[in-house]
């Protein structure tokens, strides 16, 4: 999976795990979780992936 996919794909996954509810919200988080150690992803790494991806996106949807 190139970076691009990836990072949108751990983006959406975080998003409904932070919104989600009951088994979604949990599906969630272990495929996130699975997802950061497929690909070898530290904390710190993600957290400045995400941080970045985000501010890209709400970028593109006029978000300061």
């Amino acid at each position: 999976m190139d970076d691009n996919k990836l990072e949108a794909k751990l983006l959406k996954i975080k998003a409904l795990a932070e919104r989600g509810e009951g088994g979604e919200k949990e599906a969630a988080i272990k495929m996130y979780h699975k997802l950061l150690k497929k690909y070898d992803i530290d904390e710190k790494a993600r957290d400045t992936l995400l941080f970045y991806f985000e501010s890209l996106m709400n970028r593109k949807q006029g978000i300061p």
